[in-house]
Order: C-alpha cells, then sequence, then structure tokens
C-alpha cells in the first residue's frame, strides 16, 4: 500500500534538490565566513570592472570635448573625482555583500536543516515498510505452500 506522506516527502525532496539544492549544497562546503569573503572577493572584481568599463563608455561618448578642453580641465582633479566615485561604488557594494550574503547563507542552512529531516523521516517510513515486510519466523524466505 502506498504512504502519501511518504510520497509528499519524496516530492517535496525532489523538487528541492532540482531548485535550490544544487546551490545549497554547494554553499554548505564553505563555512560561513568564508562564504562571504569569497562572494565579496567576485564583487569587488565585478566592481571594479564594471567602473572601468563604465569610465571607459563615458571616455569615449566625450572624447571630442575632451580634446578640446584638454588644456582647461585640471586632470588631477579629473583622476580625483574618478577614485572617489570608483571608491564609493566599491563601499557601497562591500555594504551590500556584508548584508546579503550572511542572510542567504543562513537561509540555505535552514533549507539544508529541513532538506536532511525530510530524508530522515523518509528513511524512517522505509525502516517501518522493511519491518512490516518481516515474516513472523524472522525470515523473509518463508515458504507459502504450508
Amino acid at each position: 500500500m502506498l504512504n502519501k506522506e511518504k510520497i509528499r516527502l519524496m516530492t517535496r525532496t525532489a523538487i528541492y534538490e532540482k531548485r535550490e539544492g544544487k546551490d545549497d549544497l554547494k554553499m554548505n562546503q564553505y563555512c560561513s565566513s568564508d562564504y562571504v569573503r569569497f562572494n565579496m572577493l567576485k564583487t569587488l572584481i565585478g566592481v571594479t570592472i564594471s567602473v572601468f568599463l563604465c569610465s571607459c563608455i563615458y571616455l569615449m561618448c566625450i572624447s571630442e570635448d575632451i580634446f578640446q578642453l584638454i588644456f582647461k580641465i585640471d586632470i588631477e582633479a579629473l583622476a580625483r573625482l574618478l577614485l572617489t566615485a570608483y571608491f564609493l561604488a566599491l563601499v557601497v557594494y562591500v555594504i551590500i555583500c556584508l548584508l546579503y550574503y550572511p542572510y542567504k547563507y543562513s537561509r540555505a542552512k535552514r533549507r539544508l536543516k529541513q532538506y536532511n529531516k525530510n530524508l530522515t523521516m523518509i528513511e524512517e517510513y522505509d525502516d517501518m515498510e522493511e519491518s512490516d515486510k518481516e515474516w513472523p519466523g524472522g525470515s523473509e524466505d518463508h515458504d507459502e505452500s504450508n
């Protein structure tokens, strides 16, 4: 006979494995601080590349004006402005990372805890089914012709 609760648990477990489970299991390989540091490093590299690309695009757009005003612009002030904008963007993204990634890690841990609980319950259902299948004499090779 089919156990509806076991089927529900198995379905929930399978859905979790397909959706969030892959990422959560990868995340579970790290401790919390290592996970946050690793993602912060990725963010710092991404912000640096993004600011550099945006600066290049901006400079290409105003390149005509730059050549006309090259002698009027204070290059040092412009460099200071760009570096200030870069560090400001970096600080904002680091603060966001410090808030977001520990939260994401703790949510994944909670989901993994529930996942493990579901797996344990499925095992318990399997054990109960196995114990129900055993014959009273303790042998599963019981001859039914008697």
